[in-house]
């Protein structure tokens, strides 16, 4: 006793076969597919994956180039008038400062013209000069110049590497100091 309730056959649905006896055609026929998707053959290679893997790999690396070319691009304008990170001069970091913020930093920090005193004898009689009075200065333009050709030769390949050293390492310039002799010989004179 069947368990569920099948719909009978019936005889009229079923689709009586093609009648092929009155063909004369010597040739056979193509059998019929039914429609829907090809059945995919195995093919014998080179597997599809095993060629898309260094595609893949190319492209990335491609695309890893293209965005350290960027990055540097973008370093570059962003410092193209400033001083790259890593600068300092006597003990003031220049790093990321323009022509004009580095020389007032500079001369808000050089006090020696100001503060080193020298004394002058003569038997009894002594006299104290200023360094900036017997003159010595700071040359501010040309140090900040200095600071600022740091990182910036005629070949690309060597600033990248000396401005990856400087922001890595530091580098520190030396101040530029400049002593006039004329100055100190006028203010010898008047004593």
């Amino acid at each position: 006793m069947p368990t569920h309730n099948a719909a009978p056959v019936r005889e009229s649905a079923r689709v009586p076969a093609p009648d092929t006896t009155h063909l004369t055609d010597t040739q056979p026929m193509a059998p019929v597919r039914p429609p829907g998707p090809r059945p995919r053959r195995r093919r014998r290679g080179v597997p599809a994956w095993l060629v898309r893997l260094p595609l893949l790999a190319a492209t990335g690396l491609v695309l890893l180039l293209i965005l350290v070319v960027m990055f540097i691009a973008a370093h570059q304008m962003q410092y193209a008038s400033r001083i790259f990170p890593g600068v300092s001069t006597y003990g003031v970091d220049l790093s990321g400062l323009t022509f004009d913020e580095a020389a007032r930093a500079l001369d808000a920090r050089f006090e020696y013209d100001d503060r080193a005193v020298f004394t002058f004898r003569d038997g009894d009689n002594f006299w104290q000069m200023t360094a900036g009075q017997l003159g010595v200065s700071l040359d501010t333009r040309q140090t900040v110049n200095t600071a600022m050709l740091q990182g910036r030769a005629d070949n690309l390949l060597v600033n990248l590497v000396a401005q990856g050293e400087m922001w890595l390492k530091g580098r520190v310039i030396a101040p530029v100091i400049v002593y006039d002799q004329t100055v100190a010989e006028a203010f010898l004179q008047e004593i």
